[in-house]
């Protein structure tokens, strides 16, 4: 009984990423918001316009030529650099005696 393979149906729907105009919608989200901050900092339309289209027209680029990428991307970004041996520099000592000691 314990060694009984068992079966639970998954949805298709609970695996895929939610795409809004083929982007994930967080990746749209923060397109849009940077947008609509170049319009309020420049205070022209087309300014805001054309950020936003012009980081949708490269996000779309990125999401069907790595459709992972940009999820990648954004977990690394949090994680502490790793080290790296070729750019080590030794640190100089002077080693200094004390009168009396030796």
């Amino acid at each position: 009984m314990v060694n009984e393979i068992t079966f639970h149906p998954v949805y298709h729907a609970l695996n895929r990423r939610l795409m809004v105009m083929g982007l994930e919608r967080r990746l749209l989200f923060g397109i849009v918001t940077l947008g609509t901050m170049t319009y309020a900092a420049m205070g022209t339309l087309l300014g805001g316009v054309l950020t936003t289209v012009s980081l949708y027209g490269l996000a779309r680029w990125g999401t069907r030529r790595d459709p992972q990428y940009f999820e990648i991307l954004a977990r690394t970004s949090g994680l502490p650099a790793r080290y790296d041996p070729m750019t080590f520099e030794p640190v100089p000592v002077v080693i200094v005696h004390r009168d009396g000691d030796a």
